[in-house]
């Protein structure tokens, strides 16, 4: 029988033909499994009124809300969305002014509930359930739903005309 010289070794070309095999049938199950590659689409789980957060200039996330008012100088106004985690996990989001609040506006405040706005009243929450930003408020997950209550109070003094807030909700 021939022998070969491996890696200082002697064998047997049966020992040698056995390893080529060996090598040959593990090439062909690798090329045979290969690799599994897959893709997923992923959603952001926090909703406001049904809507998806998007992306932001600065590459964030975050659901922006902008509401306009005919105002009466004096007045409040109270406006309720629903807030959403569809996500099997809690997900702590913060609530904030984007810009600038036009001068006409004393305060613009927030509040967050647990029940869907059908089922809030947000006129009739103690003031101190209202704060002028909100932080790292967890919504829980599965089906929960929450009231976003927004607060506007106007100055006595203020202008008539047309008034743009913009509220912004954004992972914490």
């Amino acid at each position: 029988m021939k022998r070969f010289k491996i890696f200082g070794k002697t064998i047997t070309a049966t020992i040698l033909g056995l390893l080529v095999l060996a090598g040959l049938g593990i090439a062909g199950l690798l090329s045979y499994y290969g690799k599994v590659v897959g893709t997923a689409t992923v959603s952001q789980s926090v909703r406001l009124d049904g809507k998806q957060c998007t992306e932001t200039t600065n590459g964030g996330l975050a659901c922006d809300l902008t509401e306009t008012f005919d105002i009466v100088a004096g007045n409040t106004y109270y406006t309720e969305h629903l807030l959403e985690n569809e996500a099997s996990v809690d997900a702590k989001i913060n609530v904030v002014k984007s810009g600038d609040v036009p001068q006409e506006f004393q305060s613009v405040k927030y509040s967050i509930q647990e029940g869907n706005p059908s089922n809030v009243d947000c006129e009739t929450l103690e003031e101190e359930k209202y704060s002028d930003t909100i932080n790292n408020f967890p919504l829980q997950g599965n089906s929960v739903d929450y009231t976003l209550c927004i607060k506007y109070v106007v100055k006595i003094n203020a202008a008539p005309g047309n008034y743009s807030v913009t509220t912004q909700v954004t992972p914490a």
